[in-house]
């Protein structure tokens, strides 16, 4: 399970783990404002599938398509000589590649990448997009119970004359 965590204001702050939220609701409003840094990012979980939608389904090393059932993800610097396992440092990949590059980094297999790792955006920070692309996730418009809580910044319906 997961929870929204709101500001003061309404303004989504990220999702946290049902663990991270120490047993709480499904939604948790600060009851003081952070203001949001200028810099602050909105990153896609990091999951396998979006790693596969990030790469366009396709093997970084060698451009094949592979289905989303079949792909293996490659660590680029591989986890024995200190690479994480995170947007930065994985991408899509067959399993000819995969096996190929082994325990190396492309450089020592002797391997180019065809394109390079990156975290994708769901928003850039609050003042360019961000609601709009909230509402572009299902996670939160399938939600009910996170929809109720968030501050849409629209316009309120104008009721009819009777």
């Amino acid at each position: 399970m997961e929870v929204l965590k709101l500001n003061a204001s309404y303004m989504p702050l990220e999702i946290i783990t049902f663990k991270e939220a120490f047993n709480a609701p499904c939604v948790i409003r600060l009851l003081h404002f952070i203001a949001p840094n200028k810099d602050m990012r909105f990153y896609k979980p990091f999951t396998r599938k979006n790693v596969y939608e990030r790469d366009i389904g396709t093997c970084c090393y060698c451009g094949t398509h592979v289905s989303l059932s079949k792909f293996t993800y490659d660590h680029v610097v591989p986890r024995a000589q200190g690479g994480y396992t995170n947007w930065l440092n994985i991408v899509t990949c067959c399993l000819k590649c995969n096996s190929r590059k082994a325990n190396r980094t492309p450089v020592e297999a002797n391997m180019k990448l065809i394109r390079r790792p990156f975290a994708p955006l769901i928003a850039d920070n609050f003042n360019r997009g961000m609601i709009n692309r909230l509402k572009n996730i299902p996670k939160i418009m399938n939600n009910q119970k996170w929809r109720d809580y968030i501050y849409w910044d629209l316009p309120l319906q104008e009721e009819k004359p009777l």
